[in-house]
């Protein structure tokens, strides 16, 4: 959640009611911890449901390696708790910036589905 500045109430609880209580959190997040970062790197993506791939293709990997993981139907169900969060913080973040963002002070990267960064990258929003 570093970087995730809280939305209005309503927004957060029309993504999901759930999320009224993290969007409150948000609001003393800055000041425990975003205020001791100083820099930022944001790694910007085209579509937040890219995250159960890439989850599953991590599985996979370790499932490979002779290490447990999780089934599909466990990984969808790890995944769908984030991308309410997404949804509703990962607009801000990406118009303007992280929370304590400074000029110069922040990267952002988009990157594909293959998680391989774009030809156009965005403009610095700070």
């Amino acid at each position: 959640m570093s970087g995730f500045s809280p939305v209005d109430p309503p927004a957060a609880e029309a993504v999901e009611p759930a999320l009224v209580a993290v969007n409150e959190h948000l609001k003393s997040y800055k000041a425990a911890w975003d205020e001791l970062v100083d820099s930022w790197l944001v790694v910007r993506i085209g579509d937040p449901q890219w995250v159960y791939k890439w989850r599953l293709q991590a599985e996979e990997r370790m499932k490979a390696s002779g290490k447990s993981g999780m089934t599909a139907e466990q990984i969808a169900d790890f995944v769908s708790r984030f991308i309410p969060a997404y949804s509703a913080y990962l607009p801000g973040l990406y118009a303007a910036g992280p929370t304590t963002a400074r000029s110069g002070r922040t990267l952002i990267i988009e990157v594909d589905q293959n998680r391989s960064p774009v030809p156009e990258q965005p403009a610095p929003v700070v």
